[in-house]
């Protein structure tokens, strides 16, 4: 009977060290994908503000800029998830996008993300 136990103890043991495990390598991959949205927001809001104080460029060049710093925190931003907007004096930036986490097994998850500031332009 000892010997029974001790075998649903190993399994149980297993079980519960691959939940960890998974737990561990999902926050890994979530916190990633957190970490490159949080220094893109970053490097969007310190192009606002300076837009805000010296005055904005023409959209072209506002969209180039956001799609450069896109591509500095490896996120997939396409010209479709950018709205720019400019009149009487102020500035919208809208940005939606969604980063694409793969995990073993071919599930993928779709984690939103976006970006929406109003400025007043100087």
């Amino acid at each position: 009977m000892l010997k029974s136990t001790q075998g649903e103890s190993k399994f149980i043991l297993i079980v519960i060290i691959a939940i960890v495990a998974a737990g561990i390598y999902a926050g890994f991959k979530w916190g990633y994908a957190s970490w490159d949205a949080a220094g893109f927001r970053e490097a969007v809001n310190t192009s606002l503000g300076y837009w805000n104080t010296h005055g904005a460029p023409s959209p072209e060049n506002i969209r180039l800029e956001i799609l450069q710093k896109a591509e500095e925190h490896n996120i997939e931003l396409y010209d479709e998830d950018i709205e720019i907007e400019l009149r009487d004096q102020f500035l919208t930036v809208n940005l939606y996008w969604e980063t694409e986490l793969a995990f073993p097994g071919g599930y993928t998850y779709y984690l939103p993300f976006s970006i929406e500031r109003k400025v007043r332009i100087q």
